[in-house]
């Protein structure tokens, strides 16, 4: 499964990016794993090679879950001095949908 999953746009002075686009690269629901790879934008220019979020649900009960998201990247040799931030400030798609799976992706533009 690879496709193009969204658009984002984040308000100015947003730490981090402006905007960017990303993909789903992986999504087992039998698991409840999502991954979504940045492929275009602002992160790159922050030195970023490569920004994936990984988000899995822990847990069998339906009244509430711990969700783990793990963020993977790679920087350029040029920015690896900077101070860099790979959190992910908006990743609402990859969130919504009950405790038992996770929503499918969804192809659309949303401002944080």
């Amino acid at each position: 499964l690879e496709r193009f999953c969204s658009i984002v746009t984040l308000p100015p002075g947003t730490p981090g990016s402006e905007a960017f686009k990303e993909k789903f690269v992986k999504v087992d629901d039998e698991n409840r794993v999502k991954e979504c790879l940045v492929t275009e934008g602002s992160f790159f220019d922050r030195g970023f090679k490569k920004y994936l979020v990984r988000i899995e649900i822990i847990g069998e009960d339906r009244e509430a879950s711990t969700i783990r998201s793990t963020i993977e990247y790679e920087v350029d040799q040029e920015h690896a001095g900077n101070p860099l931030l790979p959190v992910p400030v908006a990743w609402p798609p990859l969130h919504l949908g009950r405790s038992t799976s996770l929503p499918s992706p969804q192809v659309g533009e949303w401002t944080s």
